[in-house]
């Protein structure tokens, strides 16, 4: 129940998607941003979750795919998780 403001002050969820991993992630904050699909470059993702307020709670879902071999992946090979979080 993030609150859009520049710089993701409040909370903010990040994800690592590029191998290099010393430059901020895309960061997601707001509930404006609920929803987003973002692709990985590779199957290692750091995640990062930050609030500055007491307690919190953070969702999100992932799903694998093969891409190396690119060819389509059947609705059964795909792994999908739901994560829960809270502090």
């Amino acid at each position: 129940d993030g609150t859009c403001v520049e710089g993701c002050h409040v909370d903010t969820s990040e994800f690592k998607m590029v191998a290099d991993l010393r430059p901020v992630g895309y960061r997601v904050c707001c509930n404006e941003q609920r929803g987003s699909r973002l692709v990985s470059v590779g199957n290692i993702v750091p995640a990062i979750f930050q609030s500055t307020r007491k307690t919190y709670s953070i969702r999100f879902e992932y799903t694998l795919q093969s891409v190396r071999t690119k060819r389509r992946v059947a609705e059964s090979e795909i792994k999908e998780t739901i994560v829960d979080v809270e502090n």
